[in-house]
């Protein structure tokens, strides 16, 4: 376990420095649907999948992001239905993207109520009759651009070249590209992506304790025998 730690520090550290990554766990149940909400992407959990936001413009705040509402898409918005069965009570909603793109992303894990009523199609005050039950949810992402863009590696073969060029909207800004992932957290928090990882590094780790390691002892002690014979030796011969 000494060794597995450091590996994982290691393992973050490597990733963090290629890309940056927007993560919220949440929890759901049962709530109230509301069917007249507007369709969106559908995630199923698990699910992978690559897409593409233009942030707002630089000094936005958090509170100004798509605030009005209006039948036309925000471009610096969002929305996706996430489709959650019954086996998880916890899901986690991961968002990553590189580096070199300054944005900060802004998740917001809503109920179906939540959601229309952010959309202005609802109200706790205009809704009283029953309606089916859903654990569904609804993610709404938003995005800001923070700053000036760091250099891309842009592939120049048969070499690799620097740029700082990035192709800029008329708002300043350029649209990007980023990775959505949802899946389950299992025992509650640990990510059902992060197993198979676990289990490679468990198996290595078990290589090193019971077939790597016993050997280099042995040698090792071989060693010290060696040095303590021979010290010994030169003891008796005085």
């Amino acid at each position: 376990m000494q060794l597995l730690l450091p590996l994982l520090a290691v393992l973050s550290c490597v990733i963090k420095s290629r890309g940056n990554t927007e993560i919220v766990n949440f929890h759901t149940d049962s709530r109230s649907d509301v069917p007249a909400l507007p369709p969106s992407p559908l995630l199923p959990a698990p699910s992978t999948a690559n897409w593409v936001i233009l942030p707002a413009q630089l000094g936005t705040p958090r509170s100004q992001i798509c605030v009005t509402q209006s039948t036309e898409p925000c471009p610096h918005e969002l929305w996706y239905t996430l489709d959650l069965d019954s086996s998880h009570s916890r899901y986690t909603l991961r968002i990553s993207y590189a580096a070199s793109f300054p944005t900060d992303f802004f998740i917001d894990i809503l109920s179906p109520e939540e959601a229309a009523a952010v959309r202005g199609l609802w109200s706790s005050t205009n809704n009283t009759s029953p309606s089916a039950e859903t654990r569904r949810r609804y993610a709404r992402i938003r995005a800001v651009d923070t700053g000036v863009r760091t250099p891309q590696l842009v592939p120049f073969w048969p070499y690799s070249v620097w740029t700082g060029h990035v192709a800029l909207s008329a708002a300043g800004t350029t649209s990007v590209p980023f990775t959505l992932t949802l899946e389950p957290l299992l025992l509650g928090a640990l990510p059902a992506g992060l197993v198979p990882f676990l289990f490679v590094a468990a198996v290595v780790l078990g290589v090193l304790i019971w077939g790597v390691l016993p050997p280099v002892l042995k040698a090792i002690q071989s060693a010290a025998d060696d040095v303590n014979r021979d010290v010994r030796a030169d003891k008796k011969s005085k």
